[in-house]
């Protein structure tokens, strides 16, 4: 059987934020040559992607359910402006933040 839409959410954003922290450590390490409280970085990923993959799973799965080519793609284009604005929004405060100081 198939997990209910939250729990497959839920595991998404965990997903996600194992992600990011994995993905964002040596980003972190680079950064930290040029910024201080580069660490937050790291965070700020976790956050992001823990955002940002659960709206790329609920999207996928409305993109399946659209029916016809054209429905399709328009819901797979939604979901990536979504789910690209949620992970650039967090992305870009913590780097206007780091930038700061």
């Amino acid at each position: 059987a198939e997990p209910s839409a939250w729990l497959t959410l839920i595991l998404a954003a965990g997903l996600g934020a194992v992600a990011g922290a994995v993905l964002s450590a040596f980003q972190a390490w680079t950064l930290r040559r040029f910024v201080t409280g580069a660490g937050r970085w790291i965070l700020a990923n976790v956050a992001a992607w823990a955002a940002g993959m659960p709206a790329i799973f609920l999207g996928m799965d409305l993109a399946f359910r659209a029916g016809g080519p054209a429905p399709t793609a328009l819901t797979i284009a939604a979901t990536l402006l979504v789910a690209g604005a949620l992970v650039g929004a967090i992305h870009g405060r913590t780097l206007l933040r780091l930038s700061r100081g």
